[in-house]
């Protein structure tokens, strides 16, 4: 067998692979989302929603302060909240009773996302990173995230035409 013909085989070896691992997930845009970089968090809602999930990028400092945000005071908190039901629900964050309703929640979300943003350098990517910057920019321990909702200073969802 030639060298280039072991190389065939073992892209389409990995590719059935491959293939094979996502048809048995029951979650493979969260897979995906693992496999580029990103990592996946839990941690109990201190307000009683259950627990709480979201993907952010490795050694990201933004990313957990902004997962400990979500119970912080009860004004910013629930600016929080508010951000991430509506302008901001395109972020990979969610909330389920159990992990296992909190993941399924997200796969749904995230399922939603066209395929090619599924990347650690893409648009949404960067838009991501940016509203994380810009929420953590308005916290205040008081009304800084809830006046920056209502001015319109966070980001919406980038997938949508404004």
């Amino acid at each position: 067998m030639s060298l280039e013909e072991r190389k065939q085989m073992n892209a389409s070896l990995l590719a059935a692979s491959k293939a094979r691992e996502e048809k048995l997930s029951t979650h493979p845009t969260i897979n995906r989302f693992l496999t580029e970089g990103y990592y996946l968090k839990f941690w109990d809602d201190r307000y009683g929603a259950g627990v709480r999930v979201a993907l952010g990028r490795e050694y990201s400092q933004e990313f957990s302060d902004f997962c400990e945000l979500t119970g912080s005071g009860d004004i910013e908190a629930a600016g929080i909240s508010e951000y991430l039901l509506n302008a901001g629900s395109w972020l990979p964050f969610d909330s389920g009773l159990t992990v296992q309703d909190a993941l399924d929640s997200l796969e749904a979300k995230l399922a939603e996302l066209p395929q090619e943003h599924i990347s650690r350098s893409s648009d949404w990517a960067d838009k991501y990173d940016l509203a994380l910057t810009k929420i953590l920019e308005s916290a205040d321990g008081d009304y800084g995230i809830a006046n920056a909702i209502d001015s319109g200073k966070l980001p919406p969802n980038p997938l949508i035409q404004q």
